[in-house]
């Protein structure tokens, strides 16, 4: 089990329609295996909070009830939490398990920046592997998040989830360019 390695994702890509309409695309992506699941989660004026942490290579992601942290406290508490656990990113998702919505934040050591996404594959697959793990099954769920649905698929066997798959519709929303100036940046690579 070499969770080092590279995800080795493949995605499957199909017209969505709306109205009739092309209005984006639809993807799948099957995601590497998970490693372990626990964890505690704290922060400035939040104290600790026990929750589920799902490891996953690169980054790791701490699922907690909705009301448990404010969105200021979880900005605290996200940026100590990638640096206890040693990880290149880290995510906090308050999840609302009545509503089967979530809010994901992600914090990334690298550039020391941290965002509210409109949509968290990896978070999504995150909770899958916990609510598979919790009820001992295979596991299927359609996830909302501020930018829409992502659908999990998280199998099970022996105990563990086996399997993890997630699904969901691409739109572009905006685009534009942006020049910026780089003085040097290549030279220091």
């Amino acid at each position: 089990d070499d969770r080092r390695g590279a995800p080795g994702c493949t995605w499957v890509f199909a017209p969505s329609l709306a109205r009739g309409e092309p209005c984006g695309w639809g993807g799948g992506v099957t995601l590497p295996r998970r490693g372990p699941i626990g964890g505690l989660v704290g922060g400035a004026g939040a104290g600790l909070l026990p929750c589920p942490a799902v490891f996953f290579p690169g980054i790791v992601h701490c699922i907690v009830p909705a009301g448990a942290l404010t969105h200021p406290q979880a900005e605290d508490a996200v940026q100590l939490l990638c640096a206890t656990l040693k990880a290149d990113a880290a995510g906090i998702l308050l999840f609302d398990e009545d509503a089967l919505s979530f809010s994901p934040l992600v914090y990334v050591a690298a550039t020391h920046t941290s965002v509210w996404e409109r949509g968290c594959g990896s978070g999504s697959a995150a909770i899958g592997c916990y609510l598979a793990q919790r009820t001992g099954a295979p596991y299927t769920v359609a996830l909302r998040q501020p930018g829409g649905i992502i659908e999990v698929r998280a199998g099970w066997k022996d105990g563990r989830v086996d399997t993890l798959t997630i699904t969901g519709e691409v739109r572009k929303g905006e685009s534009g360019s942006l020049v910026l100036p780089l003085n040097g940046f290549f030279s220091q690579l």
